[in-house]
Parts: C-alpha cells; structure tokens; sequence
C-alpha cells in the first residue's frame, strides 16, 4: 500500500495517546525516526495515526452522512486540539507528511500555517494516498502569523 502518513516534530516529548480516533506514538531509534528528524529539524518526532491506522483517515470527503466522514471530523478534532496544545507549549511544531513510497525523499513542499490555518486546508497541505508529495508543514503560533 502506498498510504499518506504524518509525524509531528516537537521540541519535547508528547504525552503517548491511544484512542479510537487518534493515536500518538513517540518514535525512538528508528532509522526511519532519524530520516525524518533530520528533514524536520527537531529532537522529538511522533507518528499521528487517524482511525485508520494511517494518514488517509484524516481526509474529510465532505460525503452527507457518511459514517466515514464523522469519523474523519471526530479524528481531525482531536488532532486539531492535539497540534495546539504543543504549539502553545513549545512554540511551534513541524508536521512531516508523505506517502510510504516517499517517506525518505527530498520533501517537494513546504508551508507555514498556524494551526487554525492547518487543518482548515488539511486535505490540500497534506500528502494524500499515493502521492509522490513529501511536504513539511511548520505550525506556528496564532499571533502574528497569517493563518
């Protein structure tokens, strides 16, 4: 399979996080930790997994009441509230998105978003299933940036 994932980079640990509808997973010692640790240029990276297991859970395909989409919305709002909660705390945070096939590739895009920003335009910043894309998406604070 060749599925969207996504880490998040933070200057501290995050707290591990196991619900139906994400699960957060600190990488530690992993080649594949190292790879994209130094794509984003912070110490601590963890895997952000939707309810499917993979980043292609977070895609919201605006279908009228689809059990899928609620599930979706119900992943992408814990999340959103994840990704301001280390943002507040550590001033900004760095999201590595990619496919399997590009995760140790050369990242094609980069964006600067606050996370308001972020997850308004989710389904466009991020790779999505079988695409070539590695993009880095840099969270910053509310304040003084364009969302």
């Amino acid at each position: 399979m060749n599925c969207s994932q996504l880490w998040i980079g933070a200057l501290r640990q995050i707290e591990a996080v196991a619900t139906p509808e994400l699960q957060v997973s600190p990488m530690s010692g992993s080649a594949l930790e190292d790879s994209i640790r130094a794509r984003i240029a912070m110490p601590c990276v963890h895997y952000l997994a939707p309810h499917t297991g993979c980043g292609c859970g977070f895609e919201v395909l605006e279908i009228k009441d689809s059990p899928l989409d609620a599930l979706a919305r119900a992943s992408c709002a814990q999340l959103e509230a994840l990704l301001h909660e280390v943002v507040a705390r550590d001033g900004g945070a760095v999201l590595y998105s990619a496919c399997d096939d590009a995760i140790s590739a050369t990242p094609t895009a980069r964006h600067v978003r606050t996370v308001d920003g972020f997850m308004r335009d989710i389904n466009r910043l991020r790779a999505t299933y079988g695409s070539e894309d590695v993009v880095l998406i840099e969270l910053v604070p509310e304040t003084g940036r364009p969302g």
